[in-house]
């Protein structure tokens, strides 16, 4: 009689960082979502208030580029509509409205840790 062994416990899955890719002008990205890397993999309650605060303002306050898609999109969690256009803070790029994700879903990704990072280091 054959038995079959299960590990003690699943292994740990990584989801992929959400800047390994670059836009066009060799910018890291933050925030842009495809369906092998869904913004529900990186759902975090342990994040800081203060951190998530800090990273909310940055993408709230963040540069408009001087172009526009043409249309909205929408939450990959919730289906609300979202912004227009790929917005610019402390030179990575990023869609209008992803501080959505973070206030509304408590999505943290390792983009948001590099964010936090840079603005640390400006001072901000």
């Amino acid at each position: 009689m054959l038995r079959l062994l299960r590990p003690l416990r699943e292994p740990e899955r990584t989801p992929p960082p959400d800047t390994t890719h670059e836009d066009l002008d060799g910018k890291p990205r933050l925030l842009f979502w495809s369906p092998e890397n869904p913004p529900q993999s990186f759902i975090r309650l342990d994040v800081p208030p203060g951190d998530r605060a800090k990273v909310v303002a940055a993408l709230k306050a963040g540069q408009f580029p001087d172009y526009r898609y043409g249309g909205h999109a929408d939450c990959r969690i919730c289906v609300a509509a979202l912004g227009s256009t790929d917005m610019l803070v402390c030179d990575m790029v990023y869609p209008e409205q992803a501080e959505h994700y973070l206030m509304v879903h408590n999505v943290w990704t390792p983009g948001c840790d590099e964010l936090l990072r840079r603005l640390r280091a400006r001072g901000s």
